[in-house]
């Protein structure tokens, strides 16, 4: 099974050690939507057709990789509730992976990152303060 990462789980992120072991498909990759800063270290991704680009890495996991991303994203299949909501994804060769979005009212949905970017938007913010 493939996921689709484009925040702290990219490689040199904070998180990329809950894929290790899992082989990287496309390192540089994107899918439509919007991405935001929630201001607390990490990403949400609004998906959206008409959106823009928002740039990520494929990799292939495991059961296990699964399991900590899902307790990682705060995501759990039977709860209505979640932080994030797992979504299988169609990519433009007709292939599937999982991607962790959110709704356009959740509350982690704050600063939009033009760029859809996390790791640029993340060293400019820092280069900048």
């Amino acid at each position: 099974m493939l996921v689709f990462v484009y925040g702290t789980l990219r490689k040199g992120g904070a998180n990329d050690h809950h894929l290790r072991g899992a082989r990287c498909h496309n390192r540089r990759c994107y899918v439509y939507g919007h991405l935001y800063d929630s201001g607390l270290g990490y990403p949400a991704l609004v998906s959206d057709e008409k959106g823009g680009k928002v740039v990520g890495e494929l990799y292939e996991i495991n059961e296990q990789h699964l399991v900590s991303l899902d307790e990682l994203e705060d995501y759990a299949p039977d709860r209505n509730h979640n932080l994030y909501e797992r979504v299988l994804h169609t990519l433009e060769d007709g292939g599937h992976c999982y991607l962790y979005v959110v709704t356009p009212d959740s509350p982690l949905v704050r600063t939009l990152i033009p760029s859809g970017d996390w790791l640029d938007w993340t060293e400019n913010k820092k280069s900048t303060e």
